[in-house]
């Protein structure tokens, strides 16, 4: 490939850690993780061991990832979709944020 640079491996600090709740991996997240910036974690910005990566590695996970995908939007047009109820015991005094309509 010309151009193309090698990645050098990189740790995850917060791995180092050895925490059950907080962990990153490529086909794994624990069961509470605190996302943040990338380099406050990473000196490089590489994730793991990407000294290991190969064509046939980037092939599988690009693989199960479209598959992956394809299963989720699959199940997700067809489902039906939420409603929206107004809870407020009394109107808001602000604006709606993120360009959301009041609820009829």
């Amino acid at each position: 490939m010309s151009g193309a640079t090698s990645s050098k491996n990189g740790v995850i600090s917060f791995n180092e850690d050895n925490s059950p709740f907080n962990w990153v991996d490529l086909f794994a997240a624990g069961p509470a993780t605190c996302i943040s910036w990338t380099s406050s974690y990473s000196d490089t910005g590489v994730l793991g061991e990407a000294e290991l990566a190969t064509p046939e590695k980037g092939q599988q996970a690009y693989e199960e990832a479209v598959k992956q995908l394809v299963r989720y939007v699959t199940w997700f047009k067809d489902r039906p979709k939420d409603v929206r109820k107004d809870r407020h015991r009394k109107t808001p005094t602000m604006p709606i944020p993120w360009g959301q309509r009041p609820v009829k």
